[in-house]
């Protein structure tokens, strides 16, 4: 049976630790090979000397205190115009709410309206038929 070799990912996964250490790296000699080469390459990274100069990391603390005191005042610029806009839509909101009020018309004489609701009653001729009527009528 022919067994593939290990790739890279999982030489780095075996490595950090989060698979466990596979057969074939202690059968096969290139993956062997590859993986102590990984843990050396690892190990001088890890070693170098990597310190951070005092005055960069002063210079990072000033411009992160500059840019937090820069957006308090942002914040306060955000909310104006957010509170003229609640203001807008609130005096809308209320003046649509508001009905307007029915004119004042003169009272109709009751007669009048009692012989005009006769009228309606008293014709044998449902309402839909008056726009016809108009056709047949002659004219004086």
């Amino acid at each position: 049976m022919k067994s593939e070799h290990l790739s890279k990912e999982a030489l780095v996964e075996v490595i950090y630790g989060s698979t466990s250490e596979p057969e074939h790296l202690g059968t096969c000699s290139a993956c062997r090979e590859q993986y102590r080469h990984l843990l050396e390459s690892r190990k001088n990274f890890v070693a170098a000397d990597s310190e951070v100069p005092e005055e960069l990391l002063s210079a990072q603390r000033r411009a992160i205190r500059s840019r937090l005191s820069r957006t308090v005042r942002q914040t306060w610029g955000r909310l104006v115009p957010l509170a003229a806009t609640l203001v807008i839509v609130a005096a809308f909101l209320i003046d649509f709410d508001r009905r307007p009020t029915p004119s004042r018309q003169a009272p109709a004489d009751d007669l009048k309206v009692f012989q005009e609701v006769f009228e309606l009653v008293s014709d044998p001729a449902p309402q839909p038929v008056e726009p016809i009527r108009t056709f047949f009528e002659e004219s004086k």
